[in-house]
């Protein structure tokens, strides 16, 4: 008799010892898991920050930009304008040497 109650103590042993191990086992795992998930979100909030950053960067440029355009679009309108008059003093000027030229074919030699 006391030899199986020894033998049953011994098998309630093992099987106490393999579900610590056993816990012990899946409590690092869980560790390694969770170790993993923290770096993966340090990691995406440090993608994050650096999107945040360039998103800022992008609309500064982009801001900076559609002013040049409304300079630019300001510039190119000053000169049409310029050339448009420019144009219309120029035809004045042809239709006034028109006439002048005209005007002393008449007169003749």
């Amino acid at each position: 008799r006391r030899g199986q109650d020894l033998e049953t103590s011994k098998k309630a042993l093992e099987a106490a010892h393999m579900e610590r191990t056993s816990q012990q086992q899946t409590s690092f795992l869980a560790e390694r898991r969770a170790d993993g998930a923290e770096r993966a979100l340090v990691d995406e909030r440090s993608l994050s920050r650096a999107l945040k950053e360039r998103v800022s960067s992008l609309e500064v440029s982009l801001k900076a930009a559609s002013i040049r355009e409304s300079d630019v679009a300001r510039e190119a309108d000053t000169h049409r304008t310029r050339a448009d008059r420019q144009e219309v003093v120029s035809h004045k000027l042809r239709l006034d040497l028109q006439e002048v030229l005209s005007g002393t074919s008449d007169i003749g030699p």
